[in-house]
């Protein structure tokens, strides 16, 4: 009786250690290949997503770049743009880098992903894919580096609130700290370890078994995107360049469809049934042997031995460790939300977000005139800067403007904020409904009229339906 509760704490516990070595792997892994993209970490803020973040600074090569982009940067420090004072200054476009071109070679950690917007989520992408930075705007034309890998860091409750769709497709690791207890924290790989491994990844081939059987499982589980598998399979080359191995074996690739496949997959997970013509003979039909007198043939005394029986398939063996992986009740609850999505999509626009120029979160600035809304001071100051030198040879004589503001320099502030929404209520004043509801009303207010200056209980008067209302 008393061991109850002692081993449900001890699973608990057990569960927790897991979990957080599953974390650590992938973050391992992460800092091994920065190609796999990066890590969507949905945890909320507390010591195990602060532990964990420092345990992958730890193990990321020294010097590496780690930039902190907060919820609603704005593009040009994201991608840089124009440099304000400089250009005040030198009276010519003057550029400055934006955080992800100074973040190249390293990760980015973007705060509250779950609440990206969808214009930033894909110009994140774009560097994620190209590995640069294309700046074409505000008399600027450059390209910058920005070979990145992406911590998103999500702290959504539910379903609905959760990082931008692009986004995620283009991190492999998907990883949630919520069940783990600051008490089962850890140390696992060291940077050495990460160093040497980086250093063998490039001599892992890529072999067109693991290849098959990756693209063969995604297929399985319902996961569409085709990044999966080349995800899956740069993972696996480097769970092999982790135990240093020289080829891909079974192991690395099951490491790799557990971390990278298990999280996307859409339906469960299940073998291809036999043919029909491949299956067992009928049990009273003895198998053909040797006649009498005659000694077995040699291929034949070992033929049912297990040393000569077929190896598993290896998506077979893939299939097994995402099953073990696929966290329980998830798929139901992948379809419980696409349904809610569907039913959602389909009911009213209750809450939708509008863009206004009055009030509510800022989301950035567009040229208009000043009755259309609040000036954003340093957006026209940007957009006016570089035509100073232009505009002063054409300025009067004697005029002491430091900067010349035109009526096309101006952009207004643009705010995003909930519509109000109405609530409709339909009654039915049919005959046969009207008299029960209206003699309801009357008793009520009867029944709950006090006099003025007598007890507070109810009135002992009372009325019948032929007499009038109150």
């Amino acid at each position: 009786m008393n061991g109850g509760p002692e081993q449900s704490l001890a699973a608990r516990a057990a569960a927790s250690s897991a979990a957080w070595a599953h974390a650590c792997e992938a973050a391992t892994l992460f800092a091994i290949d920065p190609g796999l993209g990066g890590v969507a970490l949905h945890s909320p803020a507390g010591p195990v997503r602060d532990r964990w973040l420092a345990r992958l600074r730890e193990i990321l090569p020294s010097k590496t770049p780690i930039r902190r982009a907060p919820l609603g940067v704005p593009d040009d420090r994201l991608l840089g743009g124009l440099d304000l004072p400089a250009t005040l200054r030198a009276g010519r476009p003057v550029a400055q880098r934006g955080l992800l071109a100074e973040a190249d070679g390293g990760i980015v950690i973007l705060a509250m992903a779950e609440r990206l917007t969808g214009s930033a989520a894909a110009r994140i992408a774009h560097a994620l894919d190209t590995g640069e930075i294309r700046l074409e705007r505000e008399g600027l034309a450059r390209r910058d580096r920005a070979r990145v890998g992406v911590v998103a860091l999500d702290e959504g409750q539910g379903e609905d609130e959760r990082p931008p769709e692009a986004l995620l497709d283009r991190l492999a690791f998907h990883i949630d700290l919520t069940d783990i207890s600051h008490r089962d924290l850890y140390e696992t790989f060291s940077r050495d370890v990460v160093l040497a491994a980086r250093l063998r990844l490039a001599t892992i081939p890529a072999d067109n078994d693991s290849i098959a059987a990756l693209v063969t499982v995604a297929a399985r589980l319902g996961v569409a995107s085709p990044r999966a598998p080349l995800f899956a399979l740069r993972a696996a080359r480097a769970a092999c360049a982790l135990r240093g191995g020289l080829a891909i074996e079974a192991e690395d690739v099951a490491v790799a469809a557990r971390f990278v496949l298990a999280p996307r997959a859409t339906m469960a997970p299940s073998s291809e049934p036999e043919p029909e013509d491949r299956q067992e003979a009928a049990p009273d039909t003895p198998p053909p042997g040797p006649s009498d007198g005659e000694a077995p043939a040699p291929d034949q005394m070992n033929r049912d031995t297990p040393e000569d029986q077929a190896p598993p398939d290896l998506t077979d063996i893939i299939l097994a460790a995402v099953a073990t992986a696929i966290p329980a009740g998830l798929l139901a609850q992948i379809a419980a939300a696409k349904a809610s999505r569907a039913k959602s999509e389909r009911s009213g626009k209750a809450g939708a977000k509008a863009t206004t120029g009055k009030r509510g979160r800022p989301i950035g600035a567009r040229p208009g005139q000043l009755r259309e809304g609040r000036l954003a001071l340093i957006d026209t100051l940007r957009a006016a800067a570089p035509w100073q030198r232009l505009r002063r040879t054409y300025e009067k004589e004697g005029a002491t403007t430091r900067v010349i503001v035109q009526p096309e320099d101006f952009r207004i502030k643009r705010f995003k904020q909930r519509r109000e929404t109405s609530a409709i209520f339909v009654v039915d004043a049919s005959g046969s409904a009207a008299m029960p509801m209206y003699w309801a009303s009357i008793w009520s207010r009867a029944f709950f009229r006090r006099p003025v200056g007598k007890s507070k209980g109810p009135t002992n008067k009372c009325f019948s339906p032929n007499s009038p209302p109150p």
